[in-house]
């Protein structure tokens, strides 16, 4: 049982600037010459009007992949990102992440200026920005088990999403999940930790009875820009900070 793969990223019939992203150099390091066969999930089709299966390369998402950043398994424009994407209007430079919620499911969270859609089977809310979306049910049955195509939309370059449906049987995935969260979070306290160095909390009361409920506040001065909170949720490191508009 492959309990490692999360899902693979193939081209959504065919689509062309998806192929050339998963031929990009830049991402070789999750490139797989072709996608396993799986019993329980019909294979990807190089066109909507025949049954023709893909049989390409694709990329392999997997829990022993080390991310670059601490959001998560970055797509977007900049070589930094694990997926680098076609430079192509309307494409961020940091444009999504994929990562877990907190019931060890894989979702996708849009970062970018022009927004990001995803596809279940023929449905779809178009683009939407900082928005999250659950490609996989993880350990337990659910949405979106029943979905028969999946495809994210990143303005044009669209991957389908093919889970692995062994991943979440798997003994330990939630375990491992966790390791890949925690890994994460500690790259995000060691990211964060200069810009609220040397600053002071807005209020150092509301601050104690944050940390009390396992939320800590911090307040950020940028030259140039007004003061900023933040909460974050010191007892899920792993979530992102949550801005605070007051």
């Amino acid at each position: 049982m492959d309990s490692d793969t999360i899902a693979w990223l193939v081209p959504s019939f065919g689509n062309p600037l998806a192929l050339q992203a998963i031929q990009n150099p830049q991402n070789a390091a999750l490139s797989t010459p072709s996608l396993p066969l799986l019993a329980s999930s019909p294979p990807p089709l190089l066109s909507p009007l025949d049954n023709t299966p893909y049989t390409g390369p694709a990329l392999r998402l997997s829990l022993s992949h080390r991310p670059k950043s601490h959001l998560g398994l970055l797509m977007g424009t900049d070589p930094s990102c694990d997926v680098v994407l076609p430079k192509l209007p309307g494409i961020s430079r940091r444009h999504c992440h994929l990562t877990f919620d907190a019931e060890s499911r894989l979702v996708l969270r849009d970062t970018s200026k022009n927004g990001t859609a995803v596809w279940y089977d023929d449905r779809s809310n178009g683009d939407k920005r900082d928005f999250t979306w659950v490609l996989s049910s993880g350990a337990e049955c659910g949405f979106p088990d029943r979905v028969g195509t999946l495809v994210v939309d990143i303005q044009t370059v669209r991957f389908q999403v093919v889970v692995n449906p062994e991943a979440g049987r798997a003994r330990g995935y939630v375990r491992r999940v966790d390791d890949f969260l925690m890994e994460l979070a500690g790259r995000r306290e060691a990211a964060v930790a200069p810009l609220f160095s040397g600053r002071t909390a807005a209020a150092g009361e509301a601050g104690r009875r944050g940390r009390e409920r396992g939320f800590v506040k911090h307040t950020v001065e940028e030259e140039g820009k007004g003061p900023q909170t933040f909460l974050w949720n010191v007892a899920r490191p792993w979530d992102p900070v949550i801005p605070v508009y007051e």
